[in-house]
């Protein structure tokens, strides 16, 4: 919910899907236990090539979702290429 809810979120034109099968990108937020450290992996599913890896300190997910959010659409910006215009 965090990423769609990113304003330039719908500009990237990427879809989360639910089924892992059907998934370019695999994200993993994890929080291990009783700290406030919240880490994030982003990778390629097909060949596990690591993309970006993060972490943020929140109180809660809640907090943490919002910076999770922001870092990866900022990522995902950094590497979109203007689409070529038809002649």
């Amino acid at each position: 919910r965090a990423l769609e809810a990113e304003k330039d979120w719908a500009k990237l034109g990427i879809h989360i899907v639910q089924d892992q099968r059907l998934a370019d990108l695999r994200i993993e937020i994890d929080r291990p236990l009783f700290t406030y450290v919240h880490t994030y992996l982003i990778s390629e599913k097909r060949t596990s090539l690591m993309l970006k890896a993060g972490k943020v300190t929140a109180i809660d997910g809640t907090v943490a979702s919002g910076r999770i959010a922001k870092d990866i659409v900022k990522l995902f910006l950094s590497a979109q290429f203007p689409m070529p215009t038809k002649k």
